[in-house]
């Protein structure tokens, strides 16, 4: 390893430990969980694997992605449990990750905006030049999570940022847009059993962005969702 990256890892370690204690506490090495089909394992992982990228100082939206699959893998441990604490802690958790995935892709979604937009301690959000099917998912993502989260105005926003934005969309932003006016249109509000699908964006391959050179959690062809 390079001495920065011992460095970096001398620095994050105690958030991986407190991250891992329950993991730690099972008293066995994670392979072997991970070979159990362990759930705990799965979806503490995601959170490991964003304690890392934010020392590596990965992009928001690969970070708001990692959540997002954190969750996921929540809700998968939840609708498998018949234990009606852990299912509550398996919502918990999914929840958890949600709000933190919403925080990060807010920033990416400001991002990409023409004018300039600032952190909330004033510090500038640095532009990103990303493909206009990957902003519209990036919308339908907030309001979704925004759904499940049961703030349905703030759902409806982006919802509708989708609708009016994509008038005379074609291809996979058109499906993002018949999508959104469907969910529009849906009373269901709060978190929901097995999440749906979002199809391969067309212009996916034409990213350019220097951070998709890392694992992008998101780099299955044909991602989820709702």
């Amino acid at each position: 390893m390079l001495p920065e990256e011992v460095a970096i890892l001398r620095k994050i370690s105690p958030l991986l430990m407190r991250a891992a204690s329950d993991i730690i506490a099972k008293g066995k090495p994670a392979n072997e969980l991970q070979k159990e089909a362990d759930p705990d394992v799965a979806i503490r992982g995601w959170e490991l694997a964003a304690i890392c990228y934010k020392a590596r100082k990965a992009n928001h939206r690969i970070l708001g992605y990692t959540y997002l699959s954190g969750a996921w893998t929540a809700r998968d441990a939840r609708e498998k449990s018949q234990d009606p604490q852990k299912r509550q802690d398996y919502l918990d958790l999914e929840l958890a990750y949600i709000r933190e995935a919403v925080n990060f892709l807010l920033i990416t979604n400001q991002a990409t905006r023409i004018e300039e937009t600032f952190m909330p301690d004033g510090t500038k959000i640095v532009k990103e030049n990303i493909p206009q099917a990957r902003i519209f998912e990036v919308m339908y993502i907030l309001a979704g999570c925004y759904r499940i989260l049961s703030e349905l105005d703030e759902s409806n926003r982006f919802l509708e940022q989708i609708i009016y934005g994509g008038a005379a969309a074609q291809g996979i932003v058109l499906w993002f847009v018949t999508q959104a006016r469907d969910l529009r249109q849906s009373e269901v509000v709060g978190p929901t059993e097995s999440p749906g699908f979002v199809p391969a964006g067309e212009e996916e391959a034409e990213e350019t962005d220097e951070e998709e050179e890392e694992e992008d959690p998101d780099e299955k062809k044909g991602g989820w969702f709702f």
